[in-house]
């Protein structure tokens, strides 16, 4: 990767954690309800398919959180160095509390929609928004949230 990193956002183990350990506690809980609860068969398969669907997430966030995301002069980036969003296709950051956004995160309001993606407990796209946190460190997140919105400003 050739671009400089000016500030980066890595994962809270300790909220990694504990959110995989929810996915699985409940994900578990629903597949044995499912199997061994006096159910009939259709809520038995509700309750196993919901499970599974759970174990799934979870699963999709153990394997998301490894990474981190990083601010570089042009755009955000993930560890692979995969663009989620140019600065110069942001229109705004949004962190306020009634603000649609992850926890220990922020809202980027984008000028083109983009394709529709997630990856558990790091980010997610949603057509103009791109929701950054999660389970990363909030202090981390500030500081990028705040350089982006800094970066904004200068342009105008």
């Amino acid at each position: 990767m050739d671009r400089a990193i000016i500030a980066k956002i890595e994962v809270s183990q300790s909220r990694r954690w504990f959110g995989i350990g929810l996915h699985i506690l409940l994900g578990v809980g629903l597949v044995f309800i499912g199997l061994l609860g006096p159910l009939e068969l259709p809520m038995q398969l509700l309750f196993v398919l919901s499970g599974a669907a759970i174990l799934w997430s979870g699963k999709r966030m153990y394997d998301a959180t490894h990474g981190w995301l990083a601010l570089t002069d042009d755009d955000l980036i993930d560890h692979q160095g995969h663009s989620l969003v140019s600065i110069d296709d942001i229109v705004r950051v949004d962190r306020g509390v009634f603000a649609f956004k992850p926890a220990n995160g922020f809202l980027i309001v984008c000028r083109e929609a983009g394709e529709s993606c997630w990856n558990p407990g790091i980010w997610w796209r949603l057509g103009r928004r791109l929701g950054v946190g999660g389970v990363t460190q909030a202090g981390q997140a500030k500081i990028v949230a705040d350089l982006i919105s800094l970066r904004l400003t200068q342009r105008n």
